[in-house]
């Protein structure tokens, strides 16, 4: 809160990637990316999958997966 009331925020980034992955095909996610003046190197990064879309159903798919793997193992997230 102390950064952003101080406008400290410097550079803002936004728009979507897209991304490949092995078992579930292609992922268009929108992001946003926010970084400081006094710390450029620091950056927040947010990434997001448009509510129902193809995308949105793979990243479910996903962690679906991951939870059963995990149960299976008896580990939690």
């Amino acid at each position: 809160r102390t950064r952003w009331a101080a406008h400290d925020v410097g550079v803002h980034r936004a728009g979507s990637k897209t991304l490949h992955h092995h078992q579930v095909g292609e992922l268009v996610l929108g992001y946003e990316e926010l970084t400081l003046h006094s710390s450029p190197s620091i950056a927040l990064s947010t990434y997001i999958a448009e509510p129902a879309s193809p995308t949105a159903e793979r990243l479910h798919l996903l962690a679906a997966w991951a939870a059963t793997t995990a149960t299976a193992h008896g580990t939690a997230f």
